[in-house]
């Protein structure tokens, strides 16, 4: 019955059983893509900065064509047309040109066999070279921002998203880009520690859950909320650990915010991994965060529940679309686009995810965004 029960809600959600969208290509076949798109980009803006840097970037590569400079080339423009035009300048056209630009470089397979040799290590550098400094620069951002009232959300990476209301700060499975070493530098460990009062962990998979930030949590005194003891156990014990998984929704406070967790799932080969799906609330402000949830009684529960969230963060590929008719939010941020840890049949390119919003054809305004992106929202 669970078997047949999981797949209707697949169909409904209009995902395949693999979560994968992507599909590996050789470098050169990815660089043409991206060089494509910003002809593209040029003629449809004829004129523009944006356009200017574009063809710089083209004459560059006609002239001499580099099967490495172009990961580089490519990202910096795409954040920088992002930078210009951010999430809420209703500017979503050229926000969708950038971030399909950016799905070329961010969908290099690492150990394509055809690429040259030291291609891998120089795509994992140059990823970590610009993604970085956006990391550093969205963590002074935090820090500095005082919000009114309402929220605001900023994306950290996957779907990680730290949540900053007027008297609360909390993230939900933060985690490290480096695409290296997995890790957030000793600095920004620190900053995070200051800026977050609670971390949330939907489940126990290593893209969700940064064991250095928790670590340095529960050192400081901070709560860190996980589902079950076998995420990131060896701290079981720790007075700072709370276990939420099996509450049905029941709601609980942890230092301050009203926390509803709804125990689902995660399919993987042979076994289920227990995923909390949270509710928070905070400042008249309610947060919604699914993980990998592909359990569809916990929208069912919410549903019954008449909860009725604010804002939902929202996973890309384990089937958004119940989840938001569920709980028909003010507003849905979409995550877990090109999760770099995976390989590239693992990773949901930005042209699948705009796909499945265009397919699922819901009210709810969805936004997408890079990370160090963030969108305020006031319940005014």
């Amino acid at each position: 019955m669970k078997i047949i029960r999981t797949l209707a809600f697949l169909l409904l959600a209009g995902v395949t059983l693999a979560a994968a969208a992507g599909k590996p290509e050789p470098v050169e076949t990815l660089r043409r893509d991206a060089l494509a798109k910003m002809r593209a980009f040029v003629e449809s803006r004829p004129q523009s900065p944006a356009s200017e840097q574009a063809e710089r970037i083209l004459a560059q590569e006609a002239a001499d064509p580099d099967p490495n400079r172009w990961i580089g080339e490519t990202i910096r423009f795409g954040r920088s047309v992002l930078r210009e035009n951010p999430p809420q300048s209703n500017r979503d056209e050229i926000r969708r040109a950038a971030l399909l630009i950016l799905d070329a470089p961010l969908s290099v397979e690492d150990t394509d066999p055809a690429a040259p040799a030291g291609f891998g290590q120089t795509w994992r550098e140059t990823i970590n070279s610009i993604y970085q400094p956006v990391c550093d620069e969205m963590l002074d951002e935090i820090l500095k921002t005082r919000v009114a009232s309402g929220v605001r959300i900023w994306k950290v990476y996957n779907m990680g998203f730290i949540v900053k209301t007027p008297n609360h700060t909390w993230g939900f499975d933060v985690r490290s880009g480096n695409t290296i070493t997995r890790k957030f530098t000793p600095d920004q460990l620190a900053k995070l520690v200051k800026i977050l009062d609670v971390l949330f962990l939907s489940h126990n998979h290593a893209d969700h859950v940064g064991a250095d930030l928790v670590r340095e949590m529960v050192r400081a005194g901070k709560t860190v909320v996980r589902p079950t003891d076998d995420t990131v156990s060896e701290l079981n014990g720790d007075p700072h650990l709370r276990n939420l998984y099996g509450r049905f929704g029941k709601a609980v406070k942890v230092d301050g915010l009203l926390v509803r967790a709804f125990p689902g799932y995660q399919e993987i080969p042979n076994r289920e991994v227990p995923c909390c799906v949270y509710v928070v609330t905070a400042d008249g402000i309610t947060v919604a965060h699914n993980g990998d949830n592909q359990n569809p009684q916990p929208y069912e529960l919410l549903e019954k529940a008449r909860i009725k969230p604010d804002v939902m963060l929202v996973n890309s590929w384990s089937g958004f679309a119940p989840c938001l008719k569920a709980g028909q939010p003010k507003l849905a941020l979409i995550g877990h686009e090109h999760e770099l840890k995976h390989k590239v049949s693992g990773r949901d390119p930005w042209a699948t995810v705009f796909k499945r919003i265009t397919d699922a054809g819901l009210a709810t305004p969805i936004r997408v965004i890079d990370c160090g992106e963030s969108v305020s929202y006031s319940n005014k």
